[in-house]
């Protein structure tokens, strides 16, 4: 096939946030969900998995069940929060799909991402 570019399991991507992105951190881009793939230093490109089963950090408190829909809050944590609740509401990004369930004290959580 002449046009095929790649899988597109992995994006590139320049880090302009300002600070270092460490490997295994989720990353936002344009409301995708992409784990940093290693350290991204600030300015500088890197790779983003968008695909996988990832352990990614938990907001303490939820109860996360497997297959929940899962977000990504501003603290950079799962949770099963499409939102913050407030007046207006900030939307956080949709990651995908809890890969085990979590209990509420659990720090982490196993999540597949899903690409929108």
């Amino acid at each position: 096939m002449k046009n095929y570019v790649q899988e597109g399991k992995r994006l590139d991507y320049t880090n302009d946030s300002g600070e270092k992105i460490l490997s295994g951190q989720a990353v936002v881009v344009k409301g995708q969900v992409g784990v940093a793939f290693g350290d991204i230093e600030d300015g500088e490109e890197g790779t983003l998995s968008l695909e996988g089963v990832y352990t990614l950090p938990k907001k303490n408190g939820d109860v996360i069940e497997k297959l929940d829909p899962v977000y990504l809050d501003e603290n950079g944590e799962i949770t099963l929060s499409a939102d913050d609740g407030g007046a207006p509401a900030t939307e956080y990004a949709y990651v995908g799909r809890a890969f085990a369930d979590a209990e509420a004290g659990a720090t982490e959580v196993n999540v597949k991402l899903i690409i929108l």
